[in-house]
């Protein structure tokens, strides 16, 4: 057992391999077979008007409409695929890069309105999706959140004091699972969940409307490559993966890949220390 600070935040996790072998009779929801699915082609009248659609053919490949149940003002989902059974790792690069550059086209409208965006995907009935059916979803926000600012917060520290930026020296001091010319893919010292992972630019830019070409496409390269892992080694577990970014020129953008393979319970409430049983060493063996 362990307790290992983050690299950035003041944020502290347990990490206790022999938890993990503890006696469970816990039994997971079985997610439901959606009867009749909005997100599918022929029951577009089931949700409101699409803000955009890309065709395929006589009929649509992704399509982006208001959120019938928002829990904020402007909140969009990306319908990723008119396939009801796709997983977004199965599409080819093109299609996931369709995908980002739609992320892009959102944030730059969105922002005019709102100021910030959220971009996060839920994926499997533990992870909190509602619906089966590939999307993302796109939330506007007033303010930036709390968490997103504390992270700003300490990188202008660190780099004051280290005159690096903590993601760009993150890259190269924490264990990579895996890497192309424009992205890391890395294991935090300090993970939170089992089996986190982190996609990190090595180019230093602070938004997603920062990509260039070439890195749009190593960006879904690297998402496709650890989704397809995941769902391999880890048994296509729930999922959330989320965009931290911020109008800051001192902030790296980053998305967290968070599979869900225990549950948040008493401890991590109480005292805002998470225990998490997955060390990064074998993080970084078991997605490579």
């Amino acid at each position: 057992m362990q307790l290992v600070k983050d690299f950035l935040l003041e944020r502290y996790v347990i990490i206790a391999p022999g938890r993990s072998a503890r006696p469970k009779d816990v039994k997971v929801p079985r997610v439901k077979k959606d009867k009749k699915c909005p997100f599918c082609p022929g029951n577009e009248a089931m949700t409101p008007p699409a803000v955009k659609e890309i065709k395929k053919g006589k009929t649509w490949e992704i399509r982006i409409i208001p959120n019938k149940f928002p829990f904020v003002e402007g909140h969009e989902v990306i319908i990723e695929s008119s396939n009801h059974s796709s997983r977004l790792y199965d599409e080819n690069i093109e299609r996931i890069k369709k995908v980002i550059e739609l992320y892009i086209e959102r944030v730059k409208e969105l922002e005019k309105k709102y100021g910030y965006v959220q971009i996060f995907r839920n994926y499997g009935h533990d992870g909190g999706a509602s619906l089966t059916h590939p999307h993302t979803q796109i939330t506007p926000l007033k303010e930036i959140p709390e968490l997103v600012k504390e992270e700003i917060t300490a990188n202008e520290k660190y780099i004051k004091e280290k005159n690096i930026c903590a993601f760009c020296d993150m890259i190269k001091k924490e264990g990579k699972i895996w890497e192309n010319s424009s992205f890391s893919i890395i294991s935090p010292q300090a993970p939170r969940f089992s089996y986190e992972s982190w996609i990190i630019p090595k180019r230093h830019f602070s938004t997603i409307k920062e990509l260039n070409e070439k890195e749009i496409g190593d960006l879904a390269e690297a998402l496709q490559r650890i989704l397809k892992n995941m769902d391999k080694k880890l048994g296509n577990p729930s999922y959330n993966y989320i965009l931290h970014q911020a109008e800051n020129k001192n902030y790296h953008m980053h998305f967290e890949v968070l599979p869900v393979t225990s549950k948040i319970a008493g401890f991590e409430k109480a005292t805002g220390i998470y225990v998490n049983s997955v060390p990064p060493e074998e993080t970084i063996k078991t997605l490579k």
